[in-house]
């Protein structure tokens, strides 16, 4: 499947969901009078897109809903030729668009969730690619990040491979110690050249509300137990948030 074992896509979106029903009662002046349809985004999927997913739904009172999962990648139009080379049909087929371009291929705030695994640091530009998803998810939607431990390291740092490194950075400064007195972990971006805590700077930037970042076992069977994932959950903060930090 295209998420891990211990991963809950439909938990994200009732999540968003939930969200825009707080955002809409927030605001009376509100045009809208249905919630937009539920859609899921899953970037970088490689040549085999995923189908619907199955969700219990709130507003559909906890009835079960097909919610589309709509697939991109930047080497879509590659895959695409490969299978007509070998008159191969899969059931659902990526789009064209690498994640650094996702606002010219979608519009704004168009998903609930946006799901990218072991693509991220194959691209150019990481932080940019995450400002974009976080360009076409919805406000209180979640982009969430799967990918394996420091595999820059494995593949050299090499151009269009991996080219970057992710992992967590434990208590990095005061502000990631909350009230209770936990220390929270951020997510840290880096290859030989530059290091950068993505947790600060999307905070401190406005573009998210809330990033999570975890370190989870590897989920191949024949891992080694020191090989971890890192887990990375982004939610982009509600119109109510945003106008409660403008004033």
């Amino acid at each position: 499947t295209w998420f891990l074992d211990g991963d809950d896509p439909c938990k994200w979106l009732t999540s968003s969901r939930d969200a825009q029903t707080v955002d809409k009662g927030a605001n009376r002046n509100k045009r809208r009078k249905t919630a937009p349809p539920p859609r899921v985004l899953n970037v970088g999927s490689g040549p085999f897109a995923p189908g619907p997913i199955k969700c219990q739904l709130p507003e559909k009172n906890d009835q079960t809903s097909v919610v589309p999962v709509i697939a991109a990648d930047g080497l879509a139009r590659y895959y695409l030729r490969i299978l007509d080379e070998y008159s191969l049909q899969p059931p659902y087929s990526p789009l064209q668009c690498p994640v650094e371009e996702l606002h010219l291929c979608f519009p704004p705030a168009h998903f609930d969730v946006v799901h990218m695994r072991n693509a991220l640091d194959h691209v150019f530009d990481p932080l940019l690619g995450i400002q974009r998803m976080l360009h076409v998810v919805r406000p209180g939607g979640w982009v969430l990040l799967r990918h394996a431990r420091n595999e820059g390291i494995a593949g050299s740092f090499r151009n269009g491979l991996h080219q970057w490194a992710f992992d967590t950075i434990e208590c990095p400064d005061s502000q990631a110690i909350d009230a209770s007195g936990a220390c929270h972990s951020s997510f840290l971006l880096w290859n030989p050249e530059l290091r950068l805590d993505v947790t600060s700077e999307l905070l401190s930037t406005g573009l998210a509300q809330e990033v999570r970042t975890r370190l989870v076992d590897h989920p191949a069977d024949d891992a080694p137990e020191d090989e971890k994932y890192v887990w990375v959950e982004i939610r982009r903060p509600t119109v109510l948030e945003t106008s409660q930090t403008l004033r």
